[in-house]
């Protein structure tokens, strides 16, 4: 089963990296750069084994200059990952659907507000309902874990 898990996730991050364009002006941030990156919380470096950041950063490539989205993003610990491979000149996207954040306000919607905190230049938040999901501009990445 987790095999079946991994190779769905990897062709979707592929399936979406597959379109997009890197924006060459700005140097790329290893995987071991961002997984390293100071402004990540103390919970998000220990979850590191388990939610093998490091292996999805790989997967997905994430270039600067790309435009990425982590929806349903909990706590942000993938959000945080790509918002710093994608550099600081661009945004990353945090949605969290209405009918989550209803059920867990902590997990959806307190952390949407912790994460435009902590990245106020680099992450945009958005909340609606599922059927309202819509993006300020076109996305090269989706993801969700």
């Amino acid at each position: 089963m987790r095999l079946l898990a991994r190779l769905t996730l990897a062709g979707s991050v592929l399936g979406f990296a597959a379109c997009a364009t890197a924006n060459s002006t700005v140097p790329a941030v290893s995987t071991e750069q961002a997984m390293a990156d100071q402004r990540r919380p103390a919970e998000d470096v220990a979850l590191g084994a388990q939610q093998r950041g490091d292996a999805v950063l790989e997967l997905a490539n994430i270039q600067p200059g790309w435009k990425v989205a982590d929806t349903m993003q909990g706590a942000g610990y993938f959000t945080r990952l790509f918002v710093t491979k994608t550099g600081p000149s661009d945004k990353g996207y945090a949605w969290s659907p209405d009918e989550f954040i209803r059920t867990k306000p902590v997990l959806y919607g307190e952390s949407l507000d912790i994460l435009s905190k902590a990245y106020p230049q680099e992450i945009v938040t958005l909340r609606s309902a599922f059927s309202d999901l819509a993006f300020p501009e076109p996305l090269d990445m989706v993801f969700t874990s």
